[in-house]
């Protein structure tokens, strides 16, 4: 596979990647003081948004003035491309002066809740939305179009000490749908109703209908305002799902020249390139946004940011076998490091991208010895994302055949199940669950119930999709069922596993070297082989891999 001198150079590299023009390149020396250096940043230094364009980008006109205007344009813009911190630091500014703009308080509302990121909002972000709701409908100066966008706001923080997550996010969807109805030509308020129906998705609709309807209504935004963040952002939402990825590649370039210097904006292209198994842009784009994670730190910590974008870093250098480099990536997360609190990605990836280090390498030792909560965060708000560390090592004792110690994982996972307030998480860690439970029923000589086990756990993961938080599983349930069956001595059984795995994450190594593998214990040469040329043409030849060594060899025998 041709490597792109960027991938090569890893994170401390240059802003530019593949086929994109290239930007200057960061020192290695300066990236290494903007992540250590961390306390030296008194506040939140933020990217400098474009001038507001209300012909072409986000525009939304607000009746306070155009001192007022002009910082809402700020924030409006922070807004869109999901950097919360800085949309609410540059809404509450003129506050201070101006209590009794309404809209700028509409805009601080917005900023406490993250739709389409996982995690549980806190008691104190649910009680400041709800009073800056509070604020902004207090205003008598505010005109009724106003009123209308305070009130949609306002669905979401309604009864918020007695609703969950899922019930705040369809009462808010059912808030922007009736602001979307009332004001049919208003770019801004069909854009937010796009983004909450795109927040209250059903994962498990594999015809994805509601995902093609949101993107066809973005599409026919954007005609109207073609340089729009918001609008390219959610569009690359709506097409991350493995069927309709290929629609969004230009979208994808796009975004970045609209937000050039937005690590979240020059992230985002990767949800498309995970969804197509193109590693090498997963990469080029992740060490792009992570480089400008770190030039804007948050309150004096690293941003999320540069978590997230590393943790799909790393899964892309993975699939590449390029474990070096992935290596790299991970040490850049030092546990001594104060990363930004408050955020479902950033507690994700502190979780994530170590347990997807051993595992994908299938070093199950390593696994079985991940420590919980190595990095100082706030896990109480995640344990859906703490679960992710308890199921790797799980994992990883139940293959190593430490049972005892898998057993315990088990305790740990169903300690954190009842805290878990999402159902597609709570779903997610059952899965994780079962597939450690069956191996330990193989461990236990009783292959029945190991099988029934997984192949439900298997069953449950391809209809229930992935979460945007995650460029893939940390454990995929039905590429572990084609290892049972191979285990099994059931190789063709094996085969029809990994296929199943490839159609839903296409390209990955461990399904393309197992549906390799399991195809050539059942003596079918052709399909072996071409399974292990595709895991040899999107791998680096340097890597240390026993998987790609030998596929190399097979295919040379043939």
């Amino acid at each position: 596979m041709r490597r792109s001198k960027l991938a090569a150079i890893g994170i401390a590299g240059a802003l530019g990647c593949g086929s994109h023009d290239a930007k200057p390149a960061a020192k290695p020396d300066d990236m290494h003081d903007m992540h250590a250096g961390h306390d030296m940043h008194a506040g939140h230094v933020m990217t400098e948004p474009p001038a507001a364009n209300k012909e072409r980008g986000a525009y939304l006109e607000i009746s306070c003035g155009p001192d007022a205007q002009k910082q809402f344009d700020r924030g409006f813009w922070f807004l869109h491309n999901m950097d919360y911190v800085s949309a609410r630091h540059t809404f509450e500014q003129p506050l201070a002066s101006q209590k009794a703009c309404a809209m700028l308080s509409w805009g601080v509302a917005m900023t406490y809740f993250q739709p389409l990121w996982p995690g549980q909002a806190t008691t104190e972000s649910l009680r400041s939305g709800a009073e800056a709701v509070e604020r902004a409908r207090a205003s008598v100066e505010a005109t009724e179009k106003e009123r209308d966008y305070i009130a949609a706001v306002a669905a979401y923080y309604e009864n918020w000490e007695k609703t969950d997550t899922g019930a705040r996010y369809k009462s808010w969807a059912a808030g922007q749908k009736k602001l979307a109805e009332k004001y049919p030509d208003d770019v801004e308020a069909q854009a937010f109703w796009a983004l909450s129906r795109l927040a209250t998705l059903d994962k498990k609709d594999k015809t994805y209908a509601e995902a093609l309807a949101v993107a066809d209504l973005l599409q026919k935004l954007r005609d109207k305002r073609p340089e729009h963040p918001g609008l390219l952002h959610y569009l690359l939402h709506a097409y991350d799902n493995p069927a309709y990825a290929s629609k969004a590649i230009g979208i994808a370039q796009k975004y970045e020249d609209v937000s050039p210097d937005a690590a979240h904006a020059l992230h985002m292209p990767s949800h498309i390139y995970v969804r197509l198994g193109n590693w090498q842009q997963v990469v080029d784009w992740n060490i792009k946004s992570a480089t400008a994670g770190l030039k804007h730190p948050v309150a004096g910590r690293v941003s999320r940011d540069f978590l997230h974008a590393s943790d799909y870093m790393i899964y892309g250098y993975l699939q590449m076998g390029d474990d070096e480099h992935a290596k790299a990536a991970l040490a850049k997360i030092d546990p001594a490091t104060q990363y930004e609190l408050n955020s479902g990605p950033g507690a994700y990836a502190l979780a994530a991208a170590p347990a997807r280090f051993a595992l994908e390498r299938r070093m199950w030792t390593d696994a079985a010895a991940l420590v919980p909560r190595k990095v100082d965060y706030s896990w109480d708000q995640y344990p859906w994302a703490e679960a992710v560390t308890y199921a790797a090592r799980g994992l990883g004792a139940a293959r190593s055949g430490d049972l005892k110690s898998a057993e315990q994982a088990l305790v740990e996972l169903d300690r954190l199940k009842p805290k878990i307030d999402s159902p597609w998480w709570k779903d997610r860690l059952q899965i994780d669950r079962d597939v450690v439970a069956a191996w330990i029923a193989y461990g236990q000589h009783d292959s029945k119930q190991a099988e029934d086990v997984m192949r439900s756990a298997s069953k449950r993961e391809v209809a229930s999709g992935k979460d945007s938080v995650e460029p893939g599983h940390v454990i995929y349930a039905t590429e572990e069922l084609g290892d049972l069956l191979i285990e099994l001595k059931r190789p063709k059984e094996a085969l029809d596993a990994f296929k199943t795995a490839l159609e839903d994450s296409p390209l990955r190594f461990n399904a393309l070297y197992g549906a390799g593998y399991a195809a050539e214990l059942a003596g079918m040469k052709a399909e072996a082989t071409s399974y292990y040329k595709q895991l040899l043409a999107n791998t680096i030849g340097a890597g240390a891999r026993p998987a790609r060594a030998h596929a190399d060899a097979y295919t040379r025998s043939k």
